[in-house]
């Protein structure tokens, strides 16, 4: 008796292919994600969508160089006429690179480009990570009202649009502000907000990093047991962290 053939496997939808990489990448599942984009279908290997999901992949393995060249390769594929939206998000992909790079008027004309082409198109995502990372750059610049407007901004967007993960990293970036201009206990809850939703949607290095950032506060409003408490919610799972430098910030707020 003859078994039934078996059925070749679906090849995935764009769709659900950029899903599994979101997940796989948010999660630092760094190889799994870039295996999921190296053997996509063919037909989906030119798609900008996926080629963004690249960029986002090297920028998190701090790939600055290499996030670059794919950036400008779809920049230079999707002009504005053909798709404004996708030129728009490639831009602001270009205003991270450049902002992590320490090029900063790079990363802010990037950054504006990306919010004059989205800002009429009703995509609140897209729209709310360029104020975002606009504000970062301002941040940096030490230009804090500048920031606190743009991260304003950002949450109004993305707000309406019903993203807790963005929200929580205006959120984390917004209180960074808050500390560097003194007022940590304004700060605080912002950090707390933010190691929440991090926690709950498994990103483990962006916790830590609200972790850190919620004991430096905790520590400036001299309160070193509420700090001591929350440097040890992921202490035992810091073998998790990639980052080097992270791991020596963990250690160092620990100890102190």
């Amino acid at each position: 008796r003859r078994s039934a053939p078996v059925a070749a496997p679906v090849a995935p939808t764009l769709a659900e292919l950029v899903q599994r990489i979101d997940a796989a990448r948010l999660s630092d599942r760094m190889d799994e994600a870039r295996a999921l984009v190296a053997n996509a279908p063919a037909a989906l290997k030119t798609a900008p969508e996926l080629r963004l999901r690249e960029v986002q992949i090297d920028l998190r393995a701090g790939s600055f160089d290499i996030a670059r060249t794919h950036v400008a390769s779809i920049l230079a594929d999707v002009p504005a006429e053909a798709d404004p939206v996708m030129r728009g998000r490639a831009l602001e992909a270009l205003c991270v690179v450049e902002s992590r790079s320490g090029n900063m008027a790079a990363a802010m004309r990037a950054c504006d480009g990306a919010i004059e082409l989205l800002q009429s198109r009703n995509e609140p995502i897209a729209l709310g990570r360029a104020y975002h990372h606009r504000g970062v750059i301002h941040a940096r610049e030490m230009r804090r009202d500048a920031a606190l407007a743009d991260f304003s901004r950002a949450r109004v967007v993305l707000g309406a649009a019903g993203d807790p993960l963005l929200l929580a990293i205006v959120d984390g970036n917004e209180s960074v502000v808050e500390m560097s201009a003194g007022r940590p206990a304004e700060a605080l809850a912002g950090f707390e907000r933010a190691g929440r939703q991090f926690q709950r949607f498994g990103m483990f290095t962006e916790f830590v990093v609200s972790q850190v950032n919620e004991v430096e506060a905790h520590l400036a409003l001299l309160d070193p047991l509420e700090a001591l408490k929350t440097v040890e919610l992921g202490w035992s799972e810091r073998h998790r962290i990639s980052d080097p430098a992270l791991r020596a910030r963990y250690a160092i707020a620990r100890a102190s």
